[in-house]
């Protein structure tokens, strides 16, 4: 990524300075903080050459330990920054009876020189999105915010007592399919995934405990066009497998693609989207209000349309394609209107039986997503049929 990518920068500066006046220097403004709290809103462009970019110049400063500014409401395109110290640095200058330095992580300012958004220490970060995005319209869907969990349970959307390892790694296939082979791809949503279950206790885990080996490509909130979408991808990627066992969603989903800064990012649309919070790390990309329009908007498009029409054609799509590639396969749904269309369009020798088809009840820990053992009994029930 070497385009320049411009995004909006706001910071509130809340004075602690008894009689002193401050005076605070960016892009072609100039402000007075003495009394009252100052807001500073700058438009910033995102180089990845770049180390740093300057925010705005201190000056002012007499030496008083008791007297400073303190540096709130950070935000990057309306994305609150809630450890926004990580991302700054302060370069003093022309400061008297003290060396003049480089300061890390910085939320206080009591010297003078200039405050700084540290590019280069935090690229990973900056370059983020919860979503996968490409410049390759074509690419893989997957999702970059459940990737290193180290939870015991799959990613399920909440914070508590999920921490994950590198937190702003983007999706590779290649990184993330690295065997040479694997008998079984694995294809479908969040259940697939093993959202809310403890990991080894997912459909897929649990085949591969059975001696396969496995690529879990299940994503959380995909719909049957992302199914569709990584079936024809891994296919023409050329990874080597014996098998594609799919595990298709319900019809209310739909992906979202949206063209910005010559890339494609994917949105992960359902009726529920709107209840989800895309705004818990800021990105450089789109900002809150943009996404929260879009995301309302596609909604109420997916709510409106006639989204079975739509996505049973997908479904025939998807097994023309199968079927005329010659690919092992077999599939199923845990949906009742989609189970409904594979058994009148797939082979009975491709079809699986439904996922949980005795509508058990048990959930995961998110009281959302299928138990354990309703992923056990299907597994038990399938192991025949591969």
């Amino acid at each position: 990524m070497t385009d320049s990518i411009p995004f909006q920068l706001r910071l509130t500066l809340v004075p602690h300075l008894k009689d002193q006046k401050i005076q605070i220097e960016y892009q072609d403004q100039t402000v007075i903080v003495d009394k009252t709290d100052t807001e500073i809103v700058t438009n910033l462009n995102f180089d990845d050459l770049v180390d740093s970019i300057k925010i705005l110049q201190v000056s002012g400063f007499e030496p008083d330990p008791d007297c400073n500014i303190k540096i709130t409401n950070v935000s990057i395109n309306g994305h609150l920054i809630k450890d926004f110290h990580c991302l700054m640095s302060f370069d003093m200058k022309d400061n008297t009876y003290v060396k003049n330095e480089s300061i890390n992580e910085v939320s206080i300012l009591d010297f003078n020189g200039s405050l700084n958004l540290e590019i280069k220490k935090n690229i990973e970060r900056f370059r983020w999105f919860p979503f996968v995005f490409s410049k390759n319209r074509h690419s893989v869907i997957y999702r970059n915010d459940i990737l290193g969990c180290t939870s015991q349970h799959g990613c399920w959307g909440k914070t508590e007592g999920c921490r994950h390892d590198d937190p702003w790694q983007l999706f590779d296939i290649d990184r993330f399919a690295d065997k040479e082979h694997y008998d079984t791809v694995a294809m479908g949503c969040s259940v697939t995934a093993g959202s809310g279950i403890l990991k080894d206790q997912c459909w897929p885990a649990l085949l591969k405990s059975n001696g396969h080996e496995v690529l879990n490509l299940g994503i959380p909130g995909g719909g049957i066009d992302s199914v569709l979408i990584n079936t024809i991808n891994i296919i023409k990627n050329g990874k080597k497998f014996d098998q594609l066992i799919i595990l298709l969603p319900n019809m209310t989903r739909r992906l979202v693609r949206v063209s910005r800064h010559s890339m494609v990012f994917n949105f992960l649309i359902n009726p529920h989207s709107c209840e989800q919070n895309l705004d818990n790390h800021f990105n450089i990309y789109f900002s809150k209000d943009e996404i929260n329009g879009l995301v309302e908007k596609n909604v109420k498009n997916l709510v409106m349309s006639d989204y079975v029409h739509r996505n049973k054609k997908l479904i025939k799509r998807l097994i023309h394609h199968l079927e005329s590639t010659g690919v092992q396969f077999k599939i199923s749904s845990w949906a009742d209107e989609t189970y409904e269309i594979l058994d009148s369009c797939v082979s009975p020798n491709n079809l699986l039986p439904k996922f949980n088809e005795e509508q058990d009840k048990a959930t995961g820990i998110d009281g959302l997503h299928p138990s354990e053992k309703i992923h056990q009994k299907w597994v038990n029930d399938i192991i025949p049929m591969l």
